[in-house]
């Protein structure tokens, strides 16, 4: 499983707010599929610690 995340989670958690992973939002969304990353983490950013 890949990511795209500038500033990942130590887990590997997407940030969900970068300039890549909106582009990754975006082209999953177009292709009208679930993003693999969503499945495994939910769809919610990553809380700060």
């Amino acid at each position: 499983m890949t990511s795209s995340c500038y500033d990942p989670g130590a887990d590997g958690r997407p940030c969900g707010r970068c300039d890549s992973c909106g582009l990754r939002a975006k082209g999953f969304a177009e292709a009208g599929k679930e993003d693999p990353l969503s499945l495994r983490f939910g769809s919610g950013e990553r809380r700060a610690s």
